[in-house]
């Protein structure tokens, strides 16, 4: 009768030991890219619902209809807006409070907005330079980009103010 002895067994639990300690050891950088991929998305639909109110601003107003981002006017100064955004795209908490700072339930991104108007009497496009960063960072001075975050997304957009 032949079988296994001990040490056979010993050697062979070793080795399946020292092949499986590095793959369970991936497990929670697989998480966590995970998560980062999840935010990325996130952030890039959040930019889109950006430009798309951007976009969905007539011509003769001053603010943006779902993010009151302010719009200036053909040949105006450049303004830069910041707001704070949770996961579902919202500036508002469950109340319908605006979120001000991250410290605000849900406060999960900080949506900075650039826009750039066209110059008087041209037929060039206003653009809107939107970074979307997480997590939300407290207010920047001067509503400066944040310079210290863990994920960014970046869009720029050109919007027919005409």
């Amino acid at each position: 009768m032949e079988g296994f002895s001990l040490v056979e067994v010993v050697l062979a639990l070793a080795v399946a030991t020292f092949c499986l300690l590095p793959i369970l050891g991936l497990i929670p950088i697989g998480l966590t890219t995970n998560q980062d991929t999840v935010r990325a998305t996130t952030a890039t639909s959040l930019a889109e619902a950006v430009a798309d109110d951007l976009r969905a601003t007539p011509p003769s107003a001053l603010t943006s209809p779902s993010y009151g981002l302010g719009v200036p006017a053909t040949g105006g100064s450049v303004t830069t807006t910041t707001i704070y955004l949770t996961q579902d795209g919202s500036n508002t908490d469950g109340s319908g409070t605006k979120l001000t700072s991250p410290s605000m339930t849900q406060a999960t991104y900080l949506a900075t907005v650039v826009l750039t108007p066209a110059a008087a009497g041209t037929l060039n496009a206003s653009t809107a330079r939107i970074l979307i960063t997480w997590p939300a960072q407290p207010n920047q001075a001067n509503n400066q980009p944040p310079t210290h975050y863990k994920g960014s997304f970046e869009a720029v957009v050109g919007l027919s103010r005409n």
